[in-house]
């Protein structure tokens, strides 16, 4: 899994800055394969889902009946 990298655009010169634009032109469609399965698991199986994949990423050890969430 790729690792998430922050950067204080304030302290990037110009030419740094351009540079970190251009990522955004690279190709995701191999992310995006491994998300759709994913997201349609979510959308049909709700927080089961989530608390699978909790589970299987995170090793969080959840039970969706006892999670309290405000309505969104």
């Amino acid at each position: 899994m790729p690792n998430v990298s922050f950067h204080d655009l304030s302290q990037i010169d110009a030419a740094g800055r351009s540079a970190l634009m251009r990522r955004s032109e690279s190709d995701l469609s191999g992310f995006m394969e491994k998300a759709a399965p994913i997201i349609e698991a979510v959308r049909t199986e709700g927080d089961a889902a989530l608390v699978r994949f909790a589970r299987d990423f995170d090793k969080a050890d959840l039970d969706a009946a006892r999670q309290k969430v405000s309505p969104a």
